[in-house]
């Protein structure tokens, strides 16, 4: 499964592709041309802005596809479960 990172970047290649350039080095491509470091949430809400874009856009980032799901890779629920032997139990500070 890529880091949020990975995902940043490769969204900022899709953005420089969209726009008929190439951006071999994304991060140097979009601080070039925006002026700042790219971010996830910027380049997701850019490239998607509606719930259903955003879900189509990102879901093969971090859903299987048939193959990879036979051999259980993206799965970081399960991955998590397994190696803590439960299901990850949220923790909430009382007052």
């Amino acid at each position: 499964m890529p880091t949020g990172w990975e995902v940043t970047l490769n969204l900022v290649r899709k953005l420089a592709e969209l726009q008929g350039e190439a951006a071999d080095d994304p991060r140097a491509w979009y601080k070039e041309r925006f002026g700042r470091e790219p971010s996830y949430s910027e380049m997701v809400n850019e490239l998607a802005p509606t719930q259903d874009e955003r879900r189509s856009l990102l879901q093969g980032y971090f859903e299987p596809d048939e193959e990879t799901a036979r051999k259980g890779g993206k799965n970081l629920l399960r991955r998590t479960r397994q190696s803590r032997g439960s299901a990850p139990r949220a923790t909430y500070a009382s007052s």
